[in-house]
């Protein structure tokens, strides 16, 4: 019942309804803080990034999934550092997701960190860090993309391959 009141009120333009909203980010239920965070999204409605930093420690990984969507609709500056804390996550699923989020956001800090997981991290989080220092088009990341380019996963290969082509069209 909780859950239909608070997906109802992130549809309502009410004023008070984000007080609402903010209070269910600590709900008991993971389910109720998951779609208050949804809603605040699809509202727009605004809350305080101090609201927002301590669900990425929820013990629900939905939770913490939505949260770092969540803080994409904050300035970087605010949340760049928090997402890189956050790297350490025991969900791949989080883990990823945050990766697409600091591609998002960029900045100097965020090519750092992603460069870290190319040369430190493993499996589908650091074929996505492969793919985001791509997009973002940053040189200081060749040197460790080119040192996978003969890896033997053909993914991380592969990715490696277009992400070194991205760079290298960015920066011409």
């Amino acid at each position: 019942m909780r859950e239909l009141t608070v997906r109802g009120l992130g549809s309502l333009d009410v004023s008070g309804v984000n007080k609402r909203l903010i209070k269910a980010l600590k709900d008991s239920s993971p389910e109720v803080r998951r779609v208050a965070i949804t809603s605040l999204i699809q509202s727009g409605g605004e809350c305080k990034i101090s609201h927002i930093l301590p669900l990425l420690d929820d013990e629900s990984e939905k939770v913490r999934n939505a949260t770092v969507s969540l803080m994409l609709k904050f300035d970087a500056d605010k949340v760049v550092s928090p997402l890189i804390d956050a790297l350490d996550d025991d969900s791949v699923l989080v883990r990823l997701n945050i990766v697409e989020a600091l591609g998002q956001l960029g900045g100097k800090s965020v090519v750092s960190a992603l460069i870290n997981i190319v040369n430190t991290g493993d499996g589908p989080v650091r074929v996505a860090a492969v793919k985001e220092l791509g997009y973002l088009g940053d040189t200081s990341a060749v040197d460790s993309l080119q040192k996978l380019v003969e890896h033997e996963e053909e993914q991380l290969r592969d990715s490696v391959e277009e992400a070194l082509d991205r760079i290298e069209n960015t920066s011409h």
